[in-house]
């Protein structure tokens, strides 16, 4: 039989690898990829050579930033979520550090490389910006009330990395303002479950998860409009009404959790709400290649195909 001649090395790295997805929140960087996705296609129309940069440079910092989030808690894990990687002792203090300082090292090598090929700064200093933000954010900002103002940046931050190369020829043109209108609402809903989740390992303020909800619904009206407003050869007018339906009723399952949440603020019902309101930054980039590019409609199927890999790592993964 096959699992008689398994080694114990072999079965000892691959639960080694497992606890690494864990650390790195792995079903996450699946709405990371829908965003980078989607925002190549709000600020260039198309997908292009370009993601072979920006999406490993991407998803190297997405990465750092979920390492150093469990790196800087450390000490406040063990008190309340001992149950986490490091402090469990699944994976030491020690080789976090190096991961998260390989994974920096991996996306700005990788943004050195992109700015020097398309001849501009902006990749690197948009990498420089946005390793900032998420310094910012794990050592200090989550602490405070607008530690999610500041994760919202964050991916804000990343949807301007991915679009650098267009940031930089649009210099000497008329920029779209709607494009930015797109990341920055895409920020604020991430800022919206940002503040939904943070007192998700208690029982949360009911004031609070209101709020975190009003703000990430400002996100989605705003990224319907900044859409609607973008003006690419390859998106023709829209049945607007129709969509602005089917797109309410695809986001009920995050409607149902996060009135649940509201109406009892435990613990249990605010992490499956962030869960959800996670997963549906998918969907909400799906409706986005759609619209942007409604005669390729295989991108936004594409881009929604990524909640299966997503819901299903979440089976095995904490998303939180």
């Amino acid at each position: 039989m096959i699992h008689e001649n398994a080694s114990p090395q072999s079965s000892g790295f691959a639960a080694h690898l497992f606890q690494v997805a864990r650390l790195v929140r792995l079903p996450n960087v699946m709405t990371l990829i829908s965003n980078v996705l989607a925002a190549q296609l709000v600020f260039s129309g198309s997908w292009n050579w370009t993601l072979l940069f920006v999406l490993p440079m991407s998803i190297a910092f997405y990465f750092a930033g979920m390492v150093g989030n469990d790196v800087n808690d450390f000490e406040h894990d063990r008190a309340t979520r001992s149950d986490r990687v490091l402090p469990s002792g699944q994976l030491t203090l020690e080789f976090a550090v190096r991961l998260r300082w390989l994974f920096n090292v991996l996306g700005l090598a990788i943004a050195i490389l992109f700015s020097a090929l398309i001849g501009s700064i902006y990749p690197l200093a948009l990498a420089f910006v946005l390793l900032a933000a998420i310094e910012v954010y794990n050592r200090w900002a989550k602490r405070y009330w607008f530690g999610a103002l500041v994760m919202g940046f964050c991916r804000t931050a990343n949807l301007y990395l991915v679009a650098s190369h267009w940031i930089f020829v649009m210099a000497a043109n008329a920029s779209n303002e709607w494009q930015h209108i797109y990341a920055w609402s895409m920020g604020l809903y991430v800022c919206g479950i940002t503040g939904f989740a943070r007192n998700e390992e208690k029982v949360s303020v009911r004031w609070s998860l209101i709020l975190a909800a009003f703000i990430a619904a400002l996100g989605i009206v705003g990224i319907g409009i900044g859409i609607s407003a973008i003006n690419h050869p390859n998106a023709p007018a829209a049945d607007w009404f129709t969509i602005s339906i089917l797109f309410v009723l695809i986001l009920l399952p995050l409607i149902r959790t996060a009135a649940r949440a509201m109406i009892d603020p435990s613990s249990r019902n605010v992490q499956r709400t962030i869960g959800v309101g996670l997963r549906s930054i998918i969907i909400l980039d799906a409706f986005v290649c759609l619209l942007v590019a409604s005669d390729q409609r295989w991108m936004a199927i594409f881009v929604a195909c990524l909640l299966v890999p997503s819901y299903l790592l979440s089976r095995k993964i904490p998303q939180t």
